[in-house]
């Protein structure tokens, strides 16, 4: 919701909270996918007609770019008694001037929100969406049908799927992903009383067309608090990875994917630089959080004239609790890829040293992540107070709600 919205609920929130029928518009915006029954029955703990509709206004800000018009569809919808409201809302509106209980837009509107809640009815025998689910949620719950998303997800479920199979496919605690491979690096950390290992696949499998890498690390925070901050806090990545130049979600694929644009830093001025585009899919198998990442190819990043495209075949996280003791957890890293250009033809063992530098710089990351973590567990951060940091306020934002 932009600013403007939000500013024109404030401006009236004493008439709102006063006048409107809170079942008849949380029940319109659960058709219209902007609300789910969590939100409906937080809505309804609340024992006055008045705390109702606070807490529909409260949840109704965080609720993405659509929920003010859709707001204004439940309004309309709910007839007698709320157009007063409707012309409310609409009063000095520079966006949607003509925008009135009987406007053309409004009813290219309500259309809209008609079809949305269709579609809510046929999800309606999906599972609750979350953002985090056990494996027992199909991954496959692709509420979009545009081709290319399908072939997006396809591609990160199977990217998935192959990892969980071949390399995460059993507990940490009963069988290291990494127990045979070669180490290439350990470094011991004192304060946390763990050895950070780094991992390079040896024999490569012979249906592994590019090196593998593994890391292992252990952090001090809870696996779930560092898995949601990963997810919610991906395009602040640049503030405490000097590594990387950009970081952006480019869309949603469902509930458990997404696309990102990663742009990382100029390995070498002699290296032209690289990004890399990929499709992601996460999942909660029994208690660890797993994600993995592989390359794709979309027209919303065109390639660029200045850097090669970096072919990511496996970027993965695995965020598994300690036995006795879930405020830690053990960290796995495993990525391969083709960094693409000359160096991927020539100077391959050059750009896997370099790329095993990068996943020493990523330890150190996790263990910064941690730390801030840790420090945000001791502040006002914790009781989301006045002065919550920005990196909590997304991962209680970002955890409470519905993809957009």
């Amino acid at each position: 919701m932009n600013q403007e919205d939000m500013d024109r609920i404030n401006t009236n929130i004493e008439i709102l909270v006063r006048d409107m029928e809170t079942s008849l518009i949380a029940r319109s915006l659960i058709a219209a996918g902007i609300f789910n029954y969590n939100h409906f029955e937080l809505i309804q703990a609340k024992s006055t007609r008045h705390e109702k509709n606070h807490e529909l206004l409260t949840i109704l800000r965080c609720r993405g770019p659509h929920a003010f018009q859709a707001f204004l569809t439940a309004l309309h919808k709910a007839g007698p008694g709320q157009e007063h409201l409707l012309e409310l809302m609409n009063r000095d509106s520079h966006l949607t001037p003509s925008l009135s209980a009987s406007g053309v837009e409004l009813d290219a509107l309500t259309s809209r929100f008609e079809f949305l809640a269709s579609r809510q009815q046929i999800n309606d025998q999906l599972p609750e969406p979350s953002l985090i689910t056990d494996s027992n949620v199909p991954s496959s719950n692709l509420h979009n049908t545009d081709k290319m998303r399908k072939k997006f997800f396809e591609t990160a479920n199977q990217a998935f799927e192959e990892l969980i199979t071949k390399y995460f496919n059993t507990d940490y605690f009963e069988y290291e992903t990494f127990k045979n491979w070669d180490i290439i690096k350990e470094e011991y950390d004192a304060r946390r009383r763990s050895n950070t290992l780094i991992y390079r696949c040896n024999p490569q499998p012979s249906d592994e067309p590019y090196t593998l890498f593994g890391m292992k690390t252990e952090l001090d925070a809870s696996a779930e608090l560092h898995f949601r901050d990963l997810l919610s806090n991906v395009e602040l990545e640049i503030l405490e990875n000097p590594d990387y130049e950009s970081v952006k979600r480019i869309d949603w694929i469902d509930e458990q994917s997404d696309i990102i644009h990663v742009v990382p830093r100029h390995f070498n001025i002699f290296i032209t630089g690289r990004e890399v585009v990929m499709a992601r899919h996460w999942r909660k198998i029994n208690n660890a959080y797993i994600l993995c990442g592989r390359s794709i190819e979309t027209d919303k990043v065109p390639p660029s004239a200045t850097k090669y495209r970096y072919y990511t075949r496996f970027a993965a996280a695995r965020y598994t609790p300690v036995p006795g003791n879930e405020n830690q957890c053990v960290y796995e890293a495993l990525v391969s890829g083709d960094p693409g250009g000359w160096v991927s033809g020539w100077f391959t063992s050059i750009y896997d040293k370099l790329l095993g530098n990068l996943i020493i710089n990523e330890v150190h990351l996790q263990q910064k992540k941690d730390d801030r973590i840790n420090r945000c567990l001791r502040s006002d951060c914790r009781n989301r107070g006045p002065k919550i940091c920005l990196y909590c306020k997304n991962i209680y934002d970002f955890s409470n709600s519905v993809f957009q």
